[in-house]
C-alpha cells in the first residue's frame, strides 16, 4: 500500500530517520519512516532534564581544559 506524504503529515523541513522494516516473504522492501523532532522540542526535552547546582560549585574554565 503506497502512502503519500501528505497522509503522512509531512512538511518540508521535516527531520525524518528512515530504516529498513522487517523482511516478509514475497514482498518488496519496506522502509519505515519516523520524524524526528525539530531543535526547539530537543532543547525543551533536555531543560528538564536540568538540575540545581551546588551552592559551592565554582566553574574552572582552566581545570576542565587541561590535559
Amino acid at each position: 500500500m503506497a502512502v503519500s506524504v501528505n497522509q503522512l503529515r509531512m512538511a518540508e523541513g521535516d527531520r525524518l530517520l528512515l530504516q529498513p522494516a522487517a523482511e516478509r516473504a514475497r514482498e518488496p522492501a519496506l522502509v519505515s519512516a519516523v520524524r524526528q523532532p525539530d531543535k526547539q522540542k530537543l532543547l525543551q526535552a533536555m531543560r528538564c532534564l536540568r538540575g540545581p547546582w551546588p551552592r559551592d560549585f565554582r566553574f574552572d574554565r582552566d581545570g576542565v581544559n587541561s590535559r
